[in-house]
């Protein structure tokens, strides 16, 4: 066959993935060996190769200009001598004359046949716990039959390092129960060691938790190996001659060399470890630590004395609730026909934002809102803002993000057009470069970008929150943010 008909054959192959799923398979199914039941001979001859006069195999090969249909190791064969069809001597010269055939070998799929190893044994052989299998079923389900259920089929013993082969009814039945590479748990009592089988014996002389008898005289104490010694000098059948006073001297001389070296490994150690907490020192002077937020004084919760009285906290002073009653009295409010119900209340962090190292990130979940009348503020606030009336975003020196209407407010009661709006099961984060004097704003995970205004830091900046209905929950680091902090904190910046 020349090399541009062999070309055009291999494309064409390999464009319809020729056996990709018996190469995936450890087994290949032998077809030339299998004996199908021949309960319509007519069918059989109809699906078989004209080749080898036996039903297709799966990699099955049809010469489209023909229509005949071979087994492809048959065909390629043959075709290295002839290019002509095999059947009716019609050359094959068209660039992909020859394809995948899908049809007849599902066909042939679906003819019953028996078991490859039916006949295994040999009835003048001796038994030695071979089997015949009696195994017939149709020939897409072979290789499932012979990897997984077939007992005289070879396989090898599973057990690690171990090369054993024989049927899997010898591998199941006898072999592994005596494979000395089988794994066994160790019988003394909390030992629970897993060692080889072959290794049994030499473990259970050495195991310190195998009970062993006093070798004493007299004594029918039983001790686990380890504590076998302290015993044996405590015994009072002890013979307290001369060689047990020697014993002993070199017993007590041992130990006491055995706690030396461990005393100076212990201080090693120690050495080591101090090494490590100078360098987290030292780390923490230059990134912001949030899991050390109280021995930074970074913010860690609500303050529950800078808070208004329309807010109720809870959850370690993490969740802020909108309290709902009228009867609250207001003293910045004059106007009788304000409802509380609709007044911003406004609450702070217990620390303001360390300016040391430079950036901070914190965040806050929406739990739940009054659809209908809603008006949620995030940001950053200085200490004499009031509590009441107020959000953040309005005031000098104070920044906010506002729910209605996505936009920040920035020293002014006129906002600008920033973001999306947010509401109940929003995750909403306010973030700030100290050094660049850059706000930034999240939703659910996104950076919105940064405030379009470099900030002015004369005062403390406490992060801030300012709603009028509803429950928030804050997270300043007390678990992972939504948004990745780290990756954004990574970028530099202007120092």
């Amino acid at each position: 066959m020349d090399n541009t008909l062999r070309n055009n054959i291999s494309i064409s192959l390999s464009n319809e993935n020729i056996n990709n799923i018996d190469n995936k398979m450890d087994i290949e199914i032998p077809y030339l060996e299998l004996d199908y039941i021949n309960d319509n001979p007519e069918l059989i001859q109809q699906l078989s190769c004209p080749l080898c006069k036996l039903p297709v195999c799966s990699d099955a090969l049809r010469i489209n200009t023909c229509g005949h249909v071979f087994c492809r190791d048959h065909l390629l064969k043959w075709l290295e001598e002839k290019e002509i069809c095999p059947v009716d001597h019609k050359p094959i010269v068209a660039k992909n004359v020859i394809t995948k055939e899908y049809l007849i070998p599902q066909a042939a799929g679906l003819l019953k046949v028996k078991c490859p190893y039916s006949c295994c044994v040999d009835n003048t052989e001796e038994n030695n716990n071979k089997v015949n299998c009696n195994w017939i079923g149709v020939r897409n389900d072979l290789i499932k039959h012979l990897k997984y259920e077939c007992l005289s089929f070879i396989i090898s013993c599973p057990n690690n390092n171990c090369t054993y082969t024989a049927q899997r009814n010898k591998i199941l039945n006898f072999h592994q129960k005596k494979c000395p590479w089988r794994s066994v748990v160790c019988p003394n009592k909390g030992c629970n060691a897993q060692i080889y089988s072959k290794d049994m014996e030499i473990h259970d002389n050495e195991c310190p938790l195998k009970l062993i008898k006093c070798p004493n005289n007299g004594c029918s104490v039983s001790v686990v190996r380890h504590e076998m010694q302290d015993h044996i000098w405590k015994c009072q059948y002890v013979k307290k001659d001369l060689d047990w006073i020697i014993q002993k001297c070199d017993y007590l001389q041992d130990l006491n060399i055995f706690q030396k070296k461990l005393i100076h490994e212990l201080e090693e150690l120690t050495k080591i470890q101090k090494e490590k907490i100078k360098f987290i020192q030292r780390k923490s002077e230059s990134v912001p630590f949030y899991n050390l937020g109280w021995s930074l004084k970074l913010p860690t919760a609500f303050n529950p004395k800078d808070k208004s009285k329309l807010l109720m906290l809870s959850n370690f002073n993490l969740r802020a609730k909108y309290i709902n009653n009228d009867e609250i009295k207001l003293d910045s409010v004059d106007d009788d026909s304000i409802n509380s119900n609709s007044v911003p209340a406004l609450i702070r962090s217990n620390y303001p934002i360390n300016k040391k190292y430079g950036l901070y990130y914190f965040e806050i979940e929406i739990l739940s809102v009054d659809l209908n009348n809603t008006v949620i503020g995030i940001g950053l606030t200085v200490k004499d803002n009031d509590l009441y009336m107020k959000m953040p975003g309005w005031t000098p020196n104070t920044y906010g993000y506002h729910s209605d209407n996505g936009q920040v407010y920035m020293e002014s009661g006129s906002g600008i057009t920033y973001g999306p709006t947010f509401t109940k099961g929003d995750i909403v984060g306010c973030g700030i470069h100290v050094f660049n004097k850059i706000i930034f704003f999240t939703k659910n995970g996104r950076n919105l970008g940064n405030i379009p205004k470099q900030i002015t830091i004369t005062e403390d900046l406490y992060p801030t929150i300012s709603f009028n209905n509803g429950e928030i929950e804050a997270n300043f680091g007390q678990k992972p943010f939504v948004f990745n902090v780290d990756d954004y904190f990574s970028i530099p910046y202007d120092h």
